[in-house]
């Protein structure tokens, strides 16, 4: 019988051991790979706990030596997808943008300098960008709640994010140029 039909020992195996400390290494890379899928904080770390649950299950099959971070991020994305076609809100996605998401390859060499890039470009953003950029993504505040929050109507608020986001991938892309990974 294998480790994973035994569920009491899973903690024992080394692979298991193995899967969980790159996981720990890498839970920042993937909570910010996640949180452009997901902006729902709560929705987020579940999704995270499922990640973890099913690496930890799956551990066998991950080869020591290989790149666990494409392992890892394409379970999660594969959990944001359940995640999305089991509970549509509100803010969920569309199905033919879940689709193409399954089938987007992350640029995770990179990930953390894009993700520099971005906090860079946040913190060049005004108060007021920022605090809705806040609420709508890291409280996880509908556009109407962020609306109300802010005193403003909900389409000024669906305009305003639509100007920020537009802001943010220009700026991100400009610091790209200037600043090129290096190969």
């Amino acid at each position: 019988m294998s480790h994973s039909e035994h569920p009491g020992h899973a903690d024992q195996q080394p692979e298991v051991l193995l899967v969980q400390r790159l996981f720990v290494q890498e839970i920042s890379a993937l909570r910010g790979m996640l949180w452009t899928l997901v902006p729902d904080r709560h929705r987020l770390d579940d999704v995270v706990q499922e990640t973890f649950l099913t690496v930890t299950r799956k551990a066998a099959d991950f080869q020591e030596g290989t790149n666990f971070r494409a392992w890892l991020f394409a379970i999660a994305r594969f959990k944001v997808l359940h995640s999305l076609r089991q509970s549509p809100c509100a803010h969920a996605l569309d199905t033919d943008v879940i689709d193409l998401l399954a089938a987007e390859v992350p640029d995770i060499d990179n990930f953390e300098e894009q993700l520099s890039h971005l906090n860079h470009c946040v913190e060049r953003l005004g108060d007021q960008p920022r605090k809705m950029l806040h609420l709508r993504y890291e409280d996880g505040l509908s556009i109407a709640e962020v609306a109300d929050r802010l005193g403003r109507r909900v389409e000024s608020v669906k305009v305003m994010l639509s100007r920020v986001r537009s802001s943010l991938r220009e700026c991100i892309e400009k610091q790209q140029l200037q600043n090129p990974a290096h190969e």
